[in-house]
């Protein structure tokens, strides 16, 4: 029953951990340094728990009572995060306002804020383990072998709390109800606990320890008190920054979904409850403390070394996973291929601290005492591991050397524990730890693990590479064009593309009819928010999530952004874009948001009723809010919730292409706050204008006939889209259901986008639905222009035809195109551009 009951607390402080990441990243950004803010108060919280608790568990008659009241505390201290928050929004302004432009003083707030919300729910946590422990376990001898499966138990239910989280309850049930379920489970606990403690007996005082060991002498086998208050901190600060590490390494390959993470972390967790089981049995077959302690270090630092080389095998040198499986596939791989790497290596780790608990026997005053000091000192370093690794080792050693680093740290660890253990064979001993140092530094092995996969045979080139905590970015140089990369895997743009990328700007600032502000959110290349400068704009202000990504940037693309990164006009910062609206009380002519892969994880609040609501307070009287959408990665299902979202806060939302491709296209959703009807001389002005610049060559198509650009009004279709739910910061489908849609469109191929002939049929429908005479956006055109907008649609079938190798039908398109564009009485452009 007890166990049973551990396992349910240890599933609910995983579920309320996930969630406050997700959630706490909507206020502070979705940036590591926020993460790393909200880890630390929790830490923090679980460490000082620890401590407090362990202390005053000895003195506690009734222990299982008191772990009863801290799961009440748990539950009640979690319900003041709805309070904190509601008051953080309202006081968000006015704390930008004061600390906005020093990051520093910013962040300090967001983490003052952190520990009022976390800490207070960490520091009950903390305490149930020791006081568990001192209910459990009465004499000394019991302390490893009860305390370790009290560890395996609670991570066990951690595990199964981080898949729930990650794979099902936010979907189903929204956040909110997520939360309020992990209070439930730990107001259930407490109440099965507090009905079984009314029936427990004062617990008896452990046996006295033996004085000899009491007093710090290390007998044969036995392990000196120094050592291990050491090992109790370098375990806690090396297994959380393999955590992020190995996440790192994984971020290569896979998807980086909610779900991909939740992966990562569900076969972490599992595989230290599992150590603990392992720690558990070492206990029970008697094994000498002290060597077995050292035997764990040496096989962490070998098997943590070996991590890079098993991983980039198994991945075929950083070649993305599964890229012909379907979703159901994809999960089952992306679990197995993690398992094949970490489990065993995270096995073995994770075994290191329970078995101290049986190294700690000797020295026990009470088991509370005894468990919350050590649990404490190793939550308290796994702060400083996971901070060190994602700031500090990742910048200046790169991926695959900081991971022998700490392979190294292991290793290095098992020839110090040498000094601790009695008897005699040390050298003996330490010839295999020493071997593995030499292994590590020595072996040119590892000098063959690449940073970032270039496709074999195909020229490319390592132009620029950066590893942060944000991820690892890679300027790629191919026959003279500059691709930029996050994570092996997201192509940010290209040099190749610059008239498209531009026309994401270009496009937006033509249909403004005098556009003097703009903010770009996100930048990628930079290629687009330096395309305004061609336009008479007063002030540019763009948010790159990812420092990193400017840097490279600025390295690479300077020639291709019409000198972005010099141009006084400009402001570039490197924030999280949606925390920079909420705070900021600047407002723009035009907001103009990047294209976003709506499958990766923290994307969907950029897509909610909240975020779009902020962005209309943004814009100044006339404004348009433009999201770019890459429908090549979108089914009609996402694409309709995104579309329900903004007619739900814009009362005019307008659809244009980009381009004519049928294989990558992307649309722009135009939203505005004041409805009226389209410039179209005013657009046509403004595109001529870069031709006559020669920015944009005359003959590309959306110069000579503009209005085959424009796809349809959404508004007045509103009802296609009435069926779909809205997007919001308590329920954001996208996250949970974009993921699906890209591995079964592109793996099994059970499921469209919009892409190809998909979007030929969304877009007739829409035509059919307001078609441009009735068409209240197009009041101002003459109807004689109207078969120019019917004409980007035959370009686009066009097109799409001539890929598929569907000649008939490709050349009946076309005649249909110049057919259009002749009753328009334009000129006809040449199709191919």
């Amino acid at each position: 029953m007890l166990l049973a009951l551990f396992f349910a607390s240890g599933a609910a402080a995983l579920i309320y951990q996930v969630l406050w990441l997700k959630e706490l990243g909507l206020l502070f950004g979705v940036t590591a340094y926020a993460a790393a803010t909200t880890l630390a108060a929790f830490f923090l919280g679980l460490s000082a728990g620890s401590l407090a608790w362990g202390r005053r568990a000895e003195r506690l008659r009734r222990p299982l009572r008191a772990y009863a009241w801290l799961e009440v505390g748990i539950a009640l201290a979690a319900l003041l995060y709805f309070l904190l928050l509601d008051a953080y929004r309202w006081l968000y302004p006015a704390l930008f306002a004061a600390a906005g432009d020093r990051p520093a003083l910013l962040l300090g707030a967001k983490f003052l804020l952190a520990m009022g919300v976390l800490f207070p729910p960490a520091f009950f946590m903390g305490g149930t383990l020791p006081v568990m422990g001192q209910y459990l376990i009465r004499r000394a001898e019991e302390l490893g072998r009860t305390a370790t499966v009290l560890y395996a138990v609670n991570t066990f239910g951690a595990a199964a709390g981080a898949l729930a989280a990650g794979f099902f309850l936010p979907r189903l049930l929204g956040f909110r109800a997520s939360y309020l379920l992990a209070i439930a489970i730990n107001l259930g606990v407490a109440a099965i606990a507090g009905w079984w403690s009314r029936v427990e007996a004062a617990a008896p005082a452990p046996a006295a320890p033996r004085t000899a060991e009491a007093a710090g002498s290390a007998p044969a086998g036995r392990i000196a008190g120094w050592l291990l208050w050491l090992l109790a901190f370098a375990s806690g600060a090396l297994t959380l920054a393999l955590e992020v590490l190995w996440t790192r390494m994984f971020s290569q390959v896979l998807q980086n979904s909610v779900y991909t993470f939740a992966i990562i972390l569900t076969i972490f967790l599992v595989a230290l409850a599992l150590g603990s089981v392992v720690a558990h049995w070492l206990c029970r077959v008697g094994a000498t403390p002290g060597r077995a302690v050292f035997a764990l270090l040496t096989a962490s630092g070998l098997l943590v070394g070996l991590t890079p080389l098993a991983f980039y095998r198994l991945s075929g040198g950083l070649q993305y996973l599964g890229a012909d499986l379907g979703w159901a596939s994809y999960v089952a791989a992306a679990f197995g291929r993690a398992a094949l790497v970490l489990l065993l290596p995270g096995i073995v780790i994770g075994s290191v601290f329970p078995y101290l608990m049986k190294l700690a026997e000797a020295r026990m005053s009470s088991a509370g005492r005894t468990i919350g000091q050590l649990a404490g000192v190793n939550t308290l370093a796994a702060i400083l591991g996971s901070l060190a690794a994602g700031f500090v080792m990742l910048d200046l050693l790169g991926l695959w050397t900081s991971i022998r680093a700490v392979a190294l740290a292991y290793l290095a660890l098992a020839l110090v524990a040498l000094l601790g253990i009695g008897g005699g064979r040390r050298r003996l001993l330490a010839a295999l730890p020493a071997a593995g140092i030499v292994t590590l530094v020595l072996v040119p092995g590892w000098a063959g693990l690449a940073d970032v996969r270039l496709e074999p045979g195909s020229g490319e080139r390592v132009a620029g590479l950066w590893e942060g905590a944000h991820g690892t970015v890679a300027v790629i140089e191919r026959d003279g064009d500059l691709r930029l990369k996050v994570n092996n895997s997201y192509l940010l743009g290209t040099s190749g593309s610059a008239v498209n990328e531009r026309l994401q700007a270009w496009l937006p600032l033509a249909l403004h009819p005098r556009p003097r502000s703009v903010f770009f959110l996100g930048m990628g290349t930079g290629i687009t928010a330096g395309a305004a400068l061609a336009f008479p704009v007063e002030r540019v202000t763009v948010c790159e999530l990812n420092a990193d990504v400017v840097e490279a940037a600025r390295t690479h693309f300077g020639p291709y952004t019409y000198g972005l990164f010099e141009d006084p006009r400009v402001e570039l910062l490197a924030e999280d874009g949606r925390s920079f609206l909420a705070g900021t009380e600047r407002r723009y002519d035009l907001v103009i948001a990047d294209l976003f892969l709506t499958y990766k994880a923290g994307v969907g609040s950029l897509y909610t009723l909240e975020h779009f609501r902020t962005i209309r307070e943004r814009l100044e009287p006339g404004g348009l809010f433009v999201q770019w959408l890459p429908l090549f990665d979108l089914s009609h299902r996402e694409f309709g919730i995104i579309a329900r979202t903004m007619l739900e806060v814009f009362p005019q939302v307008t659809a244009w292409r980009r381009s004519a491709s049928p294989r990558y296209p992307v649309l722009a959703l135009v939203g505005k706050v004041d409805p009226a009807p389209l410039d179209a001389a005013g657009l046509a002005r403004g595109l001529r204008r870069l031709a006559d610049r020669g920015a944009l060559a005359a003959d590309v198509w959306i110069v000579g006939i503009p209005l085959a650009a424009y796809v349809g009004n959404l508004s007045a279709a509103s009802g296609l889209f009435e069926p779909f739910p809205l997007s919001t910061d308590d329920r954001r489908p996208l996250e949970y259901l974009a993921p699906i849609t890209e591995r079964d469109s592109k793996g099994s191929r059970t499921l469209e986008v919009l892409a190809w002939q998909p979007l030929a049929a969304f877009s007739e429908r829409l035509l059919s639905e307001v078609p441009p005479a009735r068409d209240p956006y197009l009041a101002g055109i003459a109807a004689q222009r109207h078969p120019e907008i019917l004409a980007g649609l035959a370009l686009y079938r066009h097109e799409t035809y001539r890929r598929l190798e569907r000649a008939p039908e490709a050349a009946a398109e076309l005649e249909r195109f110049r057919r259009l564009v002749a009753a328009a009485g334009d000129p006809a452009p040449e199709t191919e551009r």
